[in-house]
């Protein structure tokens, strides 16, 4: 209607669309399906024709193979093997049959011999066997309402059904957590460099055409952020100072606790989790003095501390090395003679 003037409909997406011009869109489709058909119908002609061609041939075949048998043993006088000439030919001709019939299947099997799809070459549709049905289904891992959903179509559960329990231990953690796992994120991150080096016009880059070049390239794009972050970091570092605040101690040290969760048994082992490491002291380690090579308190003798390396028991004293350690063991030959 061209007479409607109010707000709405002067901004109507379909003012003044004829439906009749749609018959156009559907004469058009009509056509291209109408071609589908014929060929379909054509594909199907010609494989019957080869199929029948193949049958006239193979039963020429064996009538010339069978004419040829009896002709020899006519010619040898064994005309009443014929019969078992005969049998024989059919039982080699069905089992010809048979061959062919088995060789129409088109399955795919793994290393193993197992069918993991199964193709009917007269159909378009492809069956999977998504599970092996002796293990437990993903639905009955968890059968609380609440649990993770369950999609019936895709067969998938992104999320954990046990989600209180710790991944590493479960069968089954959800789909998601093999897409966070291994080599998933490196190669994700490597797709997307890809798709943003074509968006750039670069055509060098193509993960399927060359993926050992694309590869290449994302490692030197990582090593050329990397060296710009640090230059960016050294800057800001050399222009506001701080970095100083750079080096403080673990925070182990600082709020002398962690988060980490460790279970002991009763005589002291590890039964869960990872034990961690003996937190080192604020006093200066494997630093020695006066060109001794071991600490204050390596050596005891008679009731006094020392340095093990020049058996020396004074405190701070320099150490004489191995002519300190003769006289210390001369004087206690001397005292254990007399």
């Amino acid at each position: 209607r061209t007479d409607v003037t109010d707000y709405d409909a002067k901004r109507d997406r379909y003012r003044n669309y004829d439906p009749a011009k749609y018959q156009e869109v559907i004469e058009f489709h009509q056509k291209v399906e109408d071609a589908r058909r014929q060929k379909k119908a054509k594909e199907i002609d010609e494989q019957m024709k080869i199929k029948a061609q193949k049958k006239r041939e193979k039963l020429i075949r064996k009538a010339e193979k069978r004419a040829a048998k009896k002709a020899l043993k006519a010619a040898k006088g064994d005309d009443d093997d014929d019969d078992d000439l005969d049998s024989d030919s059919d039982s080699d001709s069905d089992s010809d049959d048979e061959d062919d019939e088995g060789n129409g299947e088109n399955d795919l099997r793994d290393t193993t011999g197992e069918v993991i799809q199964k193709r009917d070459a007269r159909t378009r549709t492809t069956v999977r066997n998504l599970r092996i049905r002796e293990d437990t289904a993903k639905y009955l891992l968890n059968l609380n309402p609440k649990s993770a959903h369950y999609d019936p179509k895709t067969r998938s559960m992104r999320a954990n059904p046990h989600p209180e329990k710790n991944p590493e231990e479960l069968t089954y953690a959800g789909d998601n957590f093999v897409r966070e796992s291994g080599d998933f994120q490196k190669v994700n991150s490597l797709q997307l460099f890809a798709m943003r080096k074509n968006e750039t016009g670069d055509a060098d880059v193509h993960l399927h055409a060359a993926p050992s070049q694309a590869e290449l390239h994302y490692q030197a794009e990582q090593k050329r952020r990397m060296l710009a972050a640090n230059n960016h970091r050294r800057s800001v570092l050399d222009k506001y100072g701080g970095t100083k605040h750079l080096k403080a101690p673990p925070k182990e040290l600082l709020l002398a606790q962690s988060e980490n969760y460790v279970e002991y048994s009763e005589d002291g082992r590890v039964v869960k989790g990872k034990e961690e490491a003996v937190a080192k002291s604020k006093y200066v380690e494997d630093q020695y003095d006066n060109n001794h090579t071991a600490v204050w308190g390596s050596y005891w003798s008679d009731g006094n501390w020392g340095y093990k390396c020049c058996c020396s028991t004074v405190r701070n004293s320099y150490c004489t090395g191995a002519t300190g350690r003769a006289i210390e063991m001369s004087k206690k030959r001397k005292r254990i003679e007399a």
